[in-house]
This record gives C-alpha cells, structure tokens and sequence, in this order.
C-alpha cells in the first residue's frame, strides 16, 4: 500500500504482468517514501520467490544485496528525475519494478528534459555528477528508451553481484 509524504501521496498505478508501480511526487520530498515503499515490496518479492524456489542457493545476504543495491538505483534516478526533468503530462514520476527470478528491474518514466540521460564526468570536488555511474556499477545493465511523445524511461536490471563481487575481491 502506497503512503504518503506531506502533502504529496504517493499513487498505486496498475502494472500489468506481476509488476508494481507507483505514480511519485515530482518533487525531492517524494524521493525516500517511494524508497522506502519500493524496499519493502521487493524485499517480499524476492524473500517469497527464494521460498518457492526448490533447491535455492540464494542467501538472506544475497537478498539483502539486491535490495540494496536497487534501493541506491532507485534513489538515484528518481532523484536525476526530480532534478533534470519534466514531470508526466498525467503529473508526477512513474516507478515500476518487477521481480523476475533473481533478478529486479526498475524503471523510472518521466516527461523528459533538455539533455540526454549519460554519466557525467564529474571532477574531484564536484558535489553532483556521480549518480549514473554508480548506477552503472550496481546494475547488471542498465539504460534509457526516449518515447515518441517525450517521455523519457531510465531503466535497470539488478542481481547483487556488485556487492557480492566487492566482498569476495
């Protein structure tokens, strides 16, 4: 169940084909309930895929790395979203996630903006400029589709191998 933050609720959008989504505040405030609506789901998500999977080699760490993992993700290009776009001719931002296996992909449509989405090449003392390329090193691939109508969808697939190969390096 979507909550709210202030004045701005965050909206339950029907998805088809097992995914979620939420319509977020295009606004900064909205940024940590959607994180955190967005943590709890794919936290049960992956938990009940792991139960239902006979013979599963996964680990409670190895979904606690996915979580997290996608929560920095989604943190991240909501936050570029808020920051350097248009909200939907509808209003807002959409979030949509979906478990597949191991597996979590997310994506962040929203009305678009002046410049392409690409990792920027920040310098030593900049104070933005590295959200992209951290989402690059989280994600297992990741990317952007521009739609006809100027809607803009950043999208990645996360499994926790970042954290895993960090830990075992």
């Amino acid at each position: 169940m979507a909550t709210a933050t202030l004045d701005a609720p965050l909206a339950d959008v029907p998805v088809p084909g097992g995914a979620r989504g939420l319509r977020v505040p295009h606004r900064p405030q909205a940024v940590p309930a959607a994180r955190r609506e967005f943590v709890d789901d794919v936290t049960e998500r992956l938990s009940r895929a792991r139960r239902h999977r006979t013979g599963a080699s996964e680990t409670a760490e190895t979904v606690e790395d996915v979580v997290a993992e996608a929560a920095v993700v989604v943190s991240e290009l909501l936050g570029n979203a808020v920051r350097h776009a248009q909200e939907l001719p509808e209003g807002g931002i959409l979030l949509r996630w979906q478990v597949r296996g191991d597996v979590v992909v997310v994506e962040i449509t929203d009305g678009g903006g002046p410049t392409r989405v690409r990792p920027a090449r920040p310098t030593a003392f900049s104070s933005h400029g590295r959200g992209l390329r951290i989402v690059g090193v989280l994600a297992r691939d990741w990317g952007v589709r521009e739609g006809p109508d100027g809607r803009r969808t950043v999208w990645a697939s996360l499994d926790g191998t970042a954290a895993r190969s960090a830990s075992n390096g």
